[in-house]
């Protein structure tokens, strides 16, 4: 009795339930449920032709069927029974499918959207560097001739207005790297000294204009290496220090570093405004200002400290904040000491004789800045493009090339250099990339590519004059 009660059970439960099931003996049906009855109805088919068509050589896997210009998904999962009963359950999966297919739909538009915001912040950003580096460089050559001194007062403020929408247009190009998860990380072994000081006097004269000492010191034991990303370093510490010095307006400016065998700490200490404890951790998200609205007291993008967050924490590290409100912060920032991979083996050039330098540059302009800033201390030979320039090189000899990356038509730069490096005897020429394309990891792409080294537009007649001595002093 209680054996045929539960039997009575399970079979209204198999009948009841919402899951078309059917059980074959071997290609004979035993059994369907009302589910799948209910679904041969809405296909318009029989049981016998649809397992014929679809389950008879089917195991367990997906399932697509039309009916109405509409399409059903199932999973089909099969169980034997005594080696002579099989069970089919069919899963409707078709929310599940249209939700997938949804979504992978959504994640193409993203991709083809972050590609093309990519490209326009990419080309928005070359266009803007063009004409900045018209405008910076000859207002810096300006300063060389005899002006009065309101005339001066004024290319100061020209120069300070272009630099400062160079650190926008560099914080912005850093933001969107970041976002875009396209960060690529450089092992190598780095001079932490030499970099900690290139960027303490990039701050200089930025410093002396608000009457700010700028100090550094450091712990180096010697002959400790120290392998990390040298580039994305320099980029913290310029948004630290330039934080630093935006909001001091009397005091000074500390950048020290330790370096030990574990680890590099970096430390920045100003005697500024310091920052309510409640913002401590607000100041490190994306467009968070202390001061924001119209009565905004500084000026910037509020990305500067989002930025160092991020890249300190690509780099496996942390960054640490303490302030007293009226007497200054303390910004902290602790780096890895990387395992260091094997390095590239570097060509070394051919000493230089007669300081002869090609620059293969489409922009008049600024073809005319490079050879006024540098005619006198180097033989300038100028190319309009890419086969100009290459005609150039198999003719005559250089001891280094200055190369544009967009050139207009025909070849690009990258290809200008690919193709001289192919000819006899020129392989060793050292070649700079000098460009306007200068996103957070052009660098590292263009180095890769072949260049020997990079400088982007707009630069500084000191930049580019040290640049060309790294290899001409050689």
């Amino acid at each position: 009795m209680i054996k045929d009660h539960n039997l009575l059970i399970f079979r209204r439960i198999i009948e009841e339930n919402a899951i078309p099931l059917i059980i074959l003996r071997q290609t004979e049906i035993v059994y369907y449920n009302a589910a799948f009855d209910r679904l041969m109805s809405v296909l318009k088919s029989t049981p016998e032709a649809f397992v014929k068509k679809y389950i008879t050589e089917t195991t367990d896997g997906e399932l697509c069927l039309k009916y109405a210009s509409k399409e059903i998904f199932f999973n089909i999962y099969s169980t034997t029974i005594d080696q002579t009963y099989q069970i089919f359950q069919l899963i409707n999966n078709t929310e599940a499918k249209i939700h997938q297919h949804n979504l992978e739909n959504t994640i193409k538009s993203l991709h083809e959207q972050e590609k093309i915001r990519n490209h326009f912040l990419e080309n928005l950003s070359h266009e803007l560097r063009t004409p900045l580096t018209g405008i910076i460089g000859f207002t810096d050559l300006l300063k060389y001739t005899e002006l009065s001194q309101d005339a001066m007062t004024y290319i100061d403020g020209l120069t300070q207005s272009a630099n400062r929408m160079v650190q926008t247009l560099n914080s912005i190009n850093e933001f969107t790297m970041l976002i875009s998860d396209t960060v690529t990380l450089v092992n190598e072994t780095i001079d932490l000294e030499k970099i900690v000081k290139k960027v303490c006097n990039s701050f200089y004269y930025q410093a002396k204009a608000k009457n700010l000492s700028l100090k550094l010191s450091s712990e180096i034991i010697p002959d400790i290496p120290f392998v990390s990303d040298g580039g994305k370093i320099e980029i913290i510490l310029k948004h630290l220090i330039s934080n630093a010095i935006k909001f001091n307006e009397k005091g000074s400016i500390n950048v020290s570093y330790h370096l030990t065998h574990s680890e590099c700490t970096l430390k920045i200490e100003d005697t500024g405004i310091g920052i309510p404890e409640e913002k401590l951790d607000e100041i490190f998200e994306d467009f968070k200002q202390l001061s924001e609205g119209y009565n905004r007291h500084y000026e910037g993008s509020g990305l500067g400290l989002g930025i160092v967050r991020k890249l300190v924490n690509h780099l496996g590290g942390q960054v640490r904040v303490t302030s007293i409100i009226s007497k200054g912060s303390t910004f902290t920032v602790t780096l890895p000491n990387r395992t260091l991979k094997p390095e590239k083996t570097i060509v070394t050039p051919k000493k230089s004789r007669s300081n002869s330098i090609l620059y293969v540059e489409d922009n008049y302009l600024n073809q005319k800045l490079l050879q006024i800033s540098l005619g006198k201390l180097y033989h300038i030979t100028l190319a309009q493009n890419a086969e100009d320039g290459i005609a150039k090189v198999k003719n005559r000899d250089f001891d280094l090339i200055l190369m544009d990356i967009n050139l207009g038509k025909g070849m690009d730069g990258i290809q200008a250099m690919k193709e001289i490096r192919k000819l006899p005897d020129k392989q060793e020429i050292p070649i700079i990339a000098l460009t306007a394309y200068a996103l957070a990891d052009d660098r590292e792409k263009f180095l890769n590519e072949g260049f020997d080294d990079y400088i982007a537009k707009p630069y500084t007649k000191d930049e580019i004059i040290h640049t060309i001595n790294k290899f001409l002093l050689q």
